[in-house]
């Protein structure tokens, strides 16, 4: 190891072979202290939001990932309907390429929008939690229209 100590204004390094360190934390409270928040549960993440918050995590930071944690099952609901709608609209249509292009691309447009909208939350241009309802918002908006289209049908 070595330590570095400043002697008048400039830093000069001592060579130590053995250098002990009094700490709190052991091995197993450290690898436990940083934790993947992709990997947790959302009970997991709820349980322990006050401990995560005691151990130095970022307030914000959890409440964006429970945020989006809850509007996963929205999301999906409205990629459903996204999905049957753009299915509906094609039923008496027989040009299968059309929908194959259209749906590609309302997929890459979903994911690209939902990043657009998590990256605006962490530049604070919005909340971080809005930023994480945001797609669902907007996809569900697009279905409701979607709706309108076919019920006029």
């Amino acid at each position: 190891v070595t330590v570095f100590k400043p002697v008048n204004g400039i830093l000069e390094g001592t060579k130590v072979d053995e250098l002990k360190l009094n700490s709190i934390y052991d091995y197993e409270k450290i690898t436990t202290l940083f934790k993947n928040f992709d990997t947790m549960s959302f009970l997991d993440l709820m349980l322990n939001y006050q401990d995560l918050q005691k151990k130095g995590y970022n307030k914000d930071y959890l409440d964006q990932n429970l945020n989006s944690m809850l509007s996963l099952p929205f999301f999906l609901f409205m990629m459903t309907a996204l999905a049957s709608i753009l299915t509906m609209n094609t039923l008496k249509q027989s040009n299968n390429f059309t929908f194959i292009v259209v749906g590609l691309i309302a997929c890459v447009a979903v994911y690209y929008f939902k990043d657009l909208s998590l990256a605006l939350g962490k530049t604070d241009r919005v909340s971080l939690s809005l930023a994480a309802w945001i797609p669902v918002a907007v996809i569900g908006l697009f279905s409701s229209i979607g709706i309108l289209q076919i019920n006029e049908k």
